[in-house]
């Protein structure tokens, strides 16, 4: 049995009820042993954020924690939409983005930030439950394959960036499904406000910089599956100059439109040739 160090709010919620939401508790005293769990199933994690969000570190650390016990399952976004109260610029960075933007949009502009989407329906503004919320979706067998591979060519006006898909359905499936093509970057240095501190060299990861599809809602892949059926698809995208290219990756999920649930994504490093 491998043993992993996981939040006890998510291994053990009733150690916990001893303790006032306002106390201080040690990392030490926070973490106990438990078994990691072994799955096919990668989840999304969107995070609506933003540089005037003071308490927005908060699940930036969140996101950190399930990526360090299950960095090949989870998918981390950052959403960084303008026209929010919680929006940048600061001191001269902006980390939003349009496509950031157009999502705040597509999932009805939520007013707390901030707040993650787990599989594009589970929606919470309290990071401390992120975890477990992600957790209740990797335990479920995934119904569909998805993998994506991309690589860079050209240079300066002429570089692209190629994203190729494959999904299989493991299951028959009668639902309407679309995929979406995502570029995020991490490593990321800009101003943030951090609990009321307006920090200049901030690094913020998985911050969503912009789509291979043409519009909000992705690529239709169609409305009916069979078990071993397969669909793929190339995308490209001409990235921004000042993005580092090495700090990237792309992401790709699919989700049913009738209520935008996310059975599985995947995500790559982008091979520079």
């Amino acid at each position: 049995m491998r043993l992993h160090n996981i939040p006890a709010l998510l291994a053990a919620p009733l150690l916990l009820a001893g303790f006032a939401s306002c106390d201080t508790v040690d990392e030490n005293d926070r973490i106990i042993p438990v078994e990691k769990i072994e799955s096919q199933r990668v989840v999304l994690v969107q995070e609506f954020s933003g540089q005037n969000c003071r308490n927005c570190p908060g699940g930036a650390d969140a996101i950190h924690d399930i990526l360090s016990v299950y960095p090949e399952n989870v998918v981390a976004v950052g959403m960084h939409p303008s026209g929010t109260p919680n929006s940048g610029p600061m001191f001269g960075t902006n980390t939003t983005s349009e496509i950031a933007t157009e999502m705040y949009d597509f999932y009805g502009r939520p007013a707390e930030f901030p707040c993650a989407i787990i599989n594009g329906t589970e929606f919470s503004i309290n990071p401390s439950k992120w975890f477990e919320l992600t957790l209740s979706q990797m335990v479920l067998a995934p119904e569909i394959t998805l993998t994506v591979e991309a690589a860079a060519s050209g240079q300066g006006e002429e570089k692209k960036i190629e994203a190729k898909y494959s999904v299989e359905y493991n299951e028959r499936i009668f639902d309407n499904l679309n995929i979406v093509v995502w570029l995020t970057e991490s490593n990321v240095v800009a101003a943030q406000n951090v609990y009321g501190d307006r920090v200049r060299d901030y690094v913020h990861n998985h911050l969503l910089r912009a789509s291979f599809c043409e519009n909000v809602e992705g690529v239709n892949l169609g409305d009916s599956f069979k078990i071993g059926e397969t669909s793929e698809g190339s995308l490209t995208l001409t990235p921004d100059k000042a993005w580092n290219l090495e700090n990237c990756e792309v992401i790709a999920y699919v989700y049913r439109t009738s209520d935008h649930y996310v059975p599985q994504a995947a995500k790559c490093h982008i091979k520079i040739n």
